[in-house]
């Protein structure tokens, strides 16, 4: 079959999808969707918006989850208080409070009216109104919203898999939620009755009381793929032929003041969009929009509900977190996590509730364009003309060039109309069809090629490995023995009392122990273009800057030890859960001249490393025990990557052989992720070390003891230099002592 026909076929399957897309397409674009969402977030919240977390604290001070409506409705006050414009309840109040206190407090009154006890006893009767006014918390929750005045309230649509469920509440419940219906809809006079399709079956509001106490109210569905991740956000649901808002809809216009004057816009029997305000935000036949997240969990600003309710209103600091602002009330806490999957990752249900209301007032909701499918088939047609055309006019060199420029350019404008115009062009079908028609035109001009060198292939092929030749051809090399000189950074790592461990376990428990840890271990050093020399039992050697050569070969070694340090602390967890001995790694590090390359015998050779610098990095692996550290670099190594991460200086120590001495210092954490307590103890420390090197013993001695009291887990090091300092109080040290100590062998 000839080129041209096999390139017609491939078109016109191309532009049939392109026409009408199968549903793994769809899922495919989604996955596009999701990487520009991730490439375009700002990560930065919006200032107008504040979630008000129902978190951890909040529980331990007021209780599980439903809270006392007296609590909700102090929240409430409170946030009026501090000045906040709207305060959206992203929780429902299905049901009344203490139900059973209620009704029986309420038969009570009744019967005492019965037998006139209001007119014999008045104080009495007095008092017991006071005592059924304590446990009538729904109506304080009601009073405080709607002495708020500014409250928006949510109530939650029922899909079709309740629809039996729905059906018998139906008439209870579409009375309370009525009056929160978008009363404004303009359509064209050729369309008097054009409305959205409807999936909504039936309705879980709020108590009435609760419902009509808020100023607006509004749906909370969320809208998830079938993949679980929410992409798009319902604005407007068809229930029962009336169109409702959603709750990040009525929480925007009532922030615009815009809440009565909300429309729904219909051309024609073609949904427009909703007004936001003044402005008028485009939706897709369904009432959603498509979601520019603004990051990934916790972006925005979090204040504990505990905090609201407990800061006085006179703080004027804290007033300014809130003052002006939309605050979301929505559960933040682990044990009660609405958790929901976004492009971002996972994260809480209020999280999307706040990006849906900052997409509404900044108007930068993604949108899709209703000439889509046009567009998709007249670029499917140009792309597929276009390669077949210089495809086969070029080397292959070129026509992987040319397919990465088209590739490539393809995902830039359709990034860039994402992120400029809130754009969301089609990626995948035109991305397939760029790939299809690149591999249909080379495979076919590969096989032709291939099919005129074949004897030589088959000639050649009997004497030598195709494998071995391409490698040494590309790089002879590989066959001399021999090394070079080079800066470098040597890590050393070994398991902390692993003959003991090795000893409670089994060879069979121990090798897949010891498999497990390796294997994370490696996939760390290897992501960090580490190289691995070799495996002593638990031991790992490696080094950073050969083959290649990396300038920044001592930051990347570091910081592949403090990502082994967090792993550690993870795959602990893991081995405590499923009842496993854990390991606690000592890792030493050394920056210095080294002699790298094959080293061994024309049959066995090694690529490894030699010298005093390498020395020097396994020495300090194994002091780490002497000053109870886990990760040690030496002052080389320290010098190179102090701007990057918090390290705490040990001591001044003088190694065998050497006259000059080094400086050794314990890795904390990346300066980016170190915590203003580790910042405060390195502080502390270098300030007692100081101390100690000027001789000022009693100082030192008082300064140090304060530390262990702040850091145990420091101990070792501490009480090594309060050991030190109780010698040399004892015995004062000579003239010309240089603080310097022998490095343990």
């Amino acid at each position: 079959m000839t080129l041209k026909k096999i390139y017609l076929a491939l078109m016109a399957f191309l532009l049939m999808v392109a026409f009408s897309p199968p549903r793994y397409v769809a899922t495919f674009e989604n996955l596009v969707y999701d990487q520009f969402i991730y490439y375009t977030a700002p990560n930065e919240p919006d200032p107008r918006i504040v979630i008000i977390g129902i978190d951890q604290k909040s529980l331990d001070q007021y209780g599980r989850w439903p809270w006392p409506r007296d609590v909700m409705a102090d929240l409430v006050a409170k946030l009026s208080s501090f000045g906040v414009k709207v305060t959206v309840m992203d929780v429902v109040f299905s049901s009344k409070a203490d139900t059973e206190v209620t009704e029986l407090l309420e038969n009570l009154d009744s019967e005492m009216g019965e037998k006139g006890i209001k007119e014999s006893s008045p104080e009495f009767y007095g008092e017991f109104q006071k005592l059924k006014k304590s446990f009538a918390r729904d109506e304080v929750l009601a009073q405080a919203m709607a002495d708020a005045g500014n409250v928006v309230t949510g109530f939650v649509f029922h899909g079709k898999e309740e629809e039996e469920y729905s059906k018998e509440r139906d008439e209870r419940f579409l009375p309370i939620i009525k009056p929160f219906r978008i009363k404004l809809i303009q359509r064209s006079a050729d369309n008097r009755t054009a409305n959205i399709s409807s999936d909504v079956y039936g309705v879980n509001p709020n108590i009435p009381i609760i419902q009509n106490a808020g100023a607006t109210s509004g749906f909370m569905n969320a809208a998830p793929d079938a993949d679980g991740v929410i992409r798009f956000h319902p604005i407007i649901k068809n229930y029962k032929g009336d169109i409702y808002p959603a709750l990040a809809l009525s929480a925007a216009n009532l922030y615009l003041n815009a809440v009565g004057d909300t429309r729904v816009i219909f051309s024609g029997d073609t949904l427009s969009g909703v007004t936001v305000g003044d402005r008028l935000m485009p939706l897709n036949e369904f009432g959603f929009i498509f979601i520019r997240y603004l990051g990934a969990d916790s972006t925005f600003t979090v204040i504990s509900a505990a905090d609201v309710i407990n800061k006085p209103v006179a703080d004027t600091a804290f007033m300014e977190k809130l003052k002006g602002k939309i605050a979301i009330i929505g559960a933040t806490a682990t044990q009660l996590y609405d958790l929901r999957s976004s492009p971002l990752g996972h994260t809480a249900g209020v999280e999307i509730q706040a990006n849906g209301i900052s997409n509404l007032l900044t108007g930068s909701a993604i949108s899709k364009a209703g000439w889509q499918k046009i567009y998709d088939v007249v670029l499917v047609f140009i792309i597929g003309t276009f390669l077949y055309y210089i495809l086969q006019r070029v080397s292959i060199f070129a026509g992987v060039l040319v397919f990465v420029a088209f590739f490539a350019g393809l995902l830039a404008f359709n990034l860039w109309m994402f992120a400029s115009l809130s754009l969301w062009l089609n990626s995948v079908t035109p991305a397939l069809t760029i790939l299809l028609c690149y591999i249909t035109i080379t495979v076919y001009h590969y096989l032709e090629e291939q099919e005129s060198r074949r004897y030589i292939k088959d000639a050649f092929g009997r004497y030598l490995s195709p494998n071995v030749i391409t490698r040494l051809i590309e790089n002879p090399d590989l066959l001399k023995l021999g090394g070079q000189r080079k800066i470098m950074t040597a890590f050393f790592s070994d398991v902390a009392g692993f003959t003991s461990i090795s000893e409670q376990l089994n060879p069979t428990e121990l090798v897949t122990l010891l498999n497990e840890y390796l294997s994370e271990m490696t996939n760390i050093i290897l992501s960090l273009d580490g190289t691995v020399d070799k495996y002593e039992g638990d031991a790992i050697i490696a080094f950073w800057g050969a083959p290649m050569d990396i300038k920044n070969h001592a930051a990347l070694c570091v910081e592949a030890a403090v990502k082994m340090q967090r792993k550690l602390v993870d795959m602990r967890a893991d081995w405590r859960k499923r009842g496993q001995l854990e390991l606690y790694v000592r890792m030493g590090i050394n920056t210095g001249e080294m002699v790298v390359g094959n080293m061994g015998s024309k049959q066995r050779m090694d690529y490894t490393m030699m010298g005093d610098s390498v020395n020097l990095a396994a020495r300090l692996e194994g002091v780490n025990k002497y000053y109870g550290t886990y990760t040690m670099i030496s002052e080389f190594t320290h010098e190179l990557v102090k701007d990057k991460f918090l390290c705490l200086e040990l001591d001044s120590v003088r190694v065998e052989g050497k006259k000059k001495a080094i400086r050794l210092y314990e890795v904390i954490e990346s300066k980016e992720k170190a915590t203003d307590v580790q910042r405060k103890f390195v502080d502390g420390f270098l300030t007692s070390l100081s101390a100690f090197r000027e001789r000022e013993f009693e100082q030192a001695k008082t300064l140090f003891q304060n530390l262990e009291g702040e850091a145990p887990e420091k101990s070792t090091a501490i009480k090594l230099y309060l050991s030190r300092i109780d010698e040399l109080i004892k015995t004062p040290p000579a003239p010309d002592w240089d603080h310097t100590y022998n490095m343990a062998k």
